[in-house]
């Protein structure tokens, strides 16, 4: 818990997040696991036990890391380690417990959605945050890689979203929203992300593309 915690606060080293405790992994998880329960404990609904139990947040946790491995680890294949990156992803988990406030029971509907709305800004903010710090620190990224290999499967899921129809869904999700919902405010804020990663997808994967080329080019031959 004590490396979770630094995890949190940007004060763990590079050899603590290429090399967590044993412990660290079930630490991690389980914290997910409680932050998903937190997430729809109170929601009147019927939600799918396993949701309710916190296994759709670990499901969730397990693919991101994946998703965002592949492009990561192409830049640091021999020192790239899942496990290691699994744990900090899990690591990042405890803010998400924000929506388990349950503030429907104490504000009006429109205070509550607009709780939940800015929480879940502020939580992804602050969880966007601890990637881009951790890209920096474990594997000494330079800053406009970091902010290449952040943005394009970042970029890429929003724009997803949109195509697919289910950014309000999972917007929905991820912030806790019960059922009265501002309607016209999600959709514009689903619509304008997935614009947002339609245009910038492009361009990043262009731009990762001829970095990651530069860099294989440049990397030194062995044998």
């Amino acid at each position: 818990m004590i490396w979770i915690a630094r995890v949190l606060t940007f004060r763990a080293s590079q050899d603590e997040l290429l090399h967590p405790p044993i412990q660290a992994p079930l630490y991690g998880i389980a914290l997910t696991m409680f932050a998903g329960i937190g997430r729809w404990w109170d929601d009147p609904r019927p939600i799918p036990i396993p949701v309710r139990l916190g296994l759709g947040s670990v499901a969730y946790i397990f693919l991101l890391t994946i998703f965002l491995a592949l492009f990561i680890a192409p830049y640091i294949w021999a020192q790239f380690k899942l496990p290691a990156f699994l744990t900090f992803i899990a690591a990042t988990a405890p803010p998400a417990m924000a929506y388990a406030l349950p503030v429907e029971r104490y504000l009006s509907p429109a205070d509550a959605v607009q709780y939940n709305f800015y929480a879940l800004v502020v939580v992804a903010t602050y969880r966007v945050s601890l990637l881009i710090w951790y890209l920096l620190r474990a594997y000494r990224f330079p800053w406009w890689r970091t902010i290449i290999v952040f943005v394009v499967p970042i970029s890429l899921i929003l724009f997803a979203l949109m195509a697919t129809g289910q950014g309000r869904y999972v917007l929905e999700i991820m912030g806790g929203f019960r059922d009265k919902l501002p309607r016209e405010q999600i959709e514009q804020t689903v619509m304008g992300l997935g614009l947002l990663g339609l245009f910038v997808s492009p361009v990043v994967l262009v731009a990762y593309a001829i970095d990651l080329v530069i860099f294989l080019r440049r990397r030194p031959k062995i044998g």
